[in-house]
């Protein structure tokens, strides 16, 4: 008898999970609340560099921590856009960079904004490579 009650409740909670799993692989994906991109700006002004993360301002010891808050509530591969003013040094940049890779997200789109913010210019970072003084061009 305990036999025949433990198969029925394996067949039973076997039910559950095939029928369930269609479910849960049909679940919607995280959307992307606020739009398809996180925006990042790092601005400069008298001399204070200041964080947004969409529209909040962030400190920086906090930015890591909130980047890690968004990378759970939006996907890994959902594009950063890096908004940066002229004034910013490329340390800055490259560190803020790093710090929504450990984050977890891995997709960037870096602009350089000058003051008169009549324009901005895409900025390209790529791997890095061993130094030289004859480094190639291409």
């Amino acid at each position: 008898m305990r036999n025949v009650q433990r198969l029925s409740l394996i067949i039973l909670a076997a039910g559950l999970v095939f029928r369930l799993a269609p479910l849960s692989a049909q679940k919607p994906e995280r959307s992307n609340t606020g739009g398809k991109t996180l925006l990042l700006e790092i601005e400069s002004a008298g001399g204070r560099v200041t964080y947004k993360l969409e529209t909040n301002v962030v400190q920086e010891v906090d930015l890591l921590p909130e980047l890690g808050r968004l990378v759970e509530i939006r996907r890994r591969d959902t594009p950063v856009v890096i908004l940066v003013d002229q004034d910013i040094s490329l340390g800055r940049l490259l560190t803020v960079k790093g710090l929504a890779l450990k984050a977890g997200f891995n997709t960037f789109h870096i602009f350089m904004i000058p003051n008169s913010r009549d324009s901005m210019t895409k900025i390209r970072i790529g791997p890095a490579i061993d130094y030289s003084r004859n480094p190639p061009l291409d």
